[in-house]
């Protein structure tokens, strides 16, 4: 079984250390991005105090619709604080599901261009709603700038964690506006 868990605290711990002599630049304003997007949710038959028994082939994925929102405040020369909240609906097994998820990480933003930016984001949340829930989160962006005060932005996220006891990873793409503040 591959430990894609281990890779992405690999990752993770490779962009904390890296960040700051990757993006060494003034502090940038406040962002407020809006999000829509698609993407897959994973649900395991499984629960998560004992990984060990978990039937690996009983994890199912359907369609997740995605909206929301996320302000972003620098923090430093480098970091940006994320304060997030997502709606995310989907429907498995013949149940619905509906979940709030406010998130908390931090995003570091290195400019490509005069009209380019890319973004790393690292952080977690919650799931709120149909079920309870705990999740990391993982994701990288790009934003084309429109004028100084509005780019558009298409971004990655993936997620894994913990569902109503059960684990889940869910994979959203989604694009919006972002206004500089």
């Amino acid at each position: 079984m591959r430990a894609w868990w281990l890779e992405g605290a690999v990752v993770v711990a490779a962009m904390v250390v890296a960040g700051p002599a990757l993006g060494d630049q003034p502090p940038s304003s406040p962002v407020l991005r809006t999000e829509l997007g698609i993407g897959s949710v994973s649900l395991g038959n499984c629960h998560f105090s004992d990984i060990s028994t978990c039937d690996w082939s009983s994890f199912s994925g359907t369609g997740v619709g995605v909206v929301g929102a996320t302000y972003d405040s620098p923090i430093g020369s480098t970091p940006n604080l994320s304060l997030g909240g997502r709606l995310l609906w989907w429907e498995a097994g013949g149940a619905r599901y509906l979940e709030f998820e406010p998130s908390l990480g931090v995003t570091w933003k290195f400019p490509l261009a005069s009209w380019l930016e890319a973004r790393l984001h690292v952080g977690g949340g919650l799931y709120l709603g149909t079920d309870f829930g705990l999740a990391l989160r993982v994701g990288a962006g790009l934003g084309v700038s429109l004028s100084q005060s509005v780019s558009l932005g298409v971004d990655g996220l993936l997620e894994a964690g913990v569902l109503a006891g059960n684990l889940n990873s869910i994979s959203t793409v989604t694009l919006g506006p972002a206004f500089r503040l």
